[in-house]
């Protein structure tokens, strides 16, 4: 699902599943934006807690949580964490997980394969790399009810004023449409992945995968 930029897609995945009530672990050391809205849940009646993204650390904050939010690499500290790990622990605990993949993109890694219930990014960034698109994606599982409720979200945020934050649909600086932008970039990228030798990345290993296929 298109948004009109990463944190607008960022902002409708939490806002969207989570409620008055709900406890969310996002990581400390995050985005600056993606940190910013703390306080925003905060206002909604919502309990955060924040803890790095090194050694999985989030796993021991899982205790009542609704949703667990990963960024790994983080931005701008490029520390990385389990997924498959920090995703087994959650769902244990009966929390979803999200992942923004925007510093790996999907050629980089593809957290639905390793159990995420979403995968979130800025295309703005490596996904184009040419400063002409403003453009976020979120993917998700649709387990319980969780895609319906973002794409309410992503209309909602259409209504809006500030739709770059939060939410809306996606929309290009200039004449040139989005999926113009990223296929060149994808092809660039694919180099990236010499260290896996052309193979799907196995377990542990967060690193290159070449079919770009699924986000």
């Amino acid at each position: 699902m298109s948004f009109s930029s990463g944190m607008a897609a960022v902002a409708s995945v939490l806002l969207s599943q989570v409620r008055a009530g709900d406890v969310v672990v996002l990581p400390d050391d995050c985005y600056m934006t993606t940190r910013m809205l703390k306080e925003r849940l905060e206002s909604y009646g919502a309990a955060v807690r924040m803890g790095p993204t090194a050694g999985d650390a989030q796993i021991r904050l899982l205790d009542g949580a609704r949703l667990v939010w990963l960024e790994t690499p983080s931005n701008p500290g490029l520390d990385v964490c389990d997924i498959a790990r920090v995703v087994e622990a959650a769902h244990a605990a009966g929390a979803l997980v999200a992942v923004d993949n925007t510093l790996a993109t999907p050629l980089g890694q593809r957290p639905l394969d390793w159990g995420a219930d979403f995968s979130v990014a800025s295309d703005t960034k490596a996904m184009t790399g040419h400063g002409d698109l403003l453009l976020g994606h979120a993917a998700g599982r649709g387990v319980g009810g969780t895609v319906p409720r973002l794409a309410a979200a992503r209309h909602a945020g259409d209504q809006l004023r500030r739709r770059a934050q939060f939410g809306g649909a996606a929309r290009t600086v200039g004449r040139r449409r989005g999926g113009a932008r990223v296929r060149p970039l994808l092809r660039r990228d694919r180099g990236h992945g010499g260290s896996c030798g052309g193979r799907p990345p196995g377990p542990g290993e967060n690193v290159v995968n070449l079919g770009g296929r699924r986000l």
